[in-house]
């Protein structure tokens, strides 16, 4: 039997599902709404959006806008310019 690695990275989970188990217009979409850049494979957009949320968590360093996690993904959200 195979064992898995204990050591993996654990992504946040944001509206029940991990971020890196995100879609790439999900990441895409999000990245979008708080500003960030929207470019690169989905390891960089899920790096990204990491990165932002452990700003806010580590002392509200990210450069979103505003929008605090539970924010998330919302079906009525209106989209942005991207």
């Amino acid at each position: 039997m195979h064992q898995q690695c204990t050591a993996m990275l654990t992504y946040p989970v944001l509206n029940e599902q991990s971020i890196d188990h995100w879609s790439v217009t999900e990441l895409k979409a999000e990245l979008c709404r708080r500003n960030l850049p929207i470019t690169g494979l989905k390891d960089d957009l899920v790096k990204r959006r990491f990165e932002e949320l452990q700003g806010n968590i580590l002392g509200g360093e990210g450069t979103g806008g505003g929008a605090t996690p539970g924010d998330d993904l919302k079906e009525d959200s209106t989209p942005g310019p991207c």
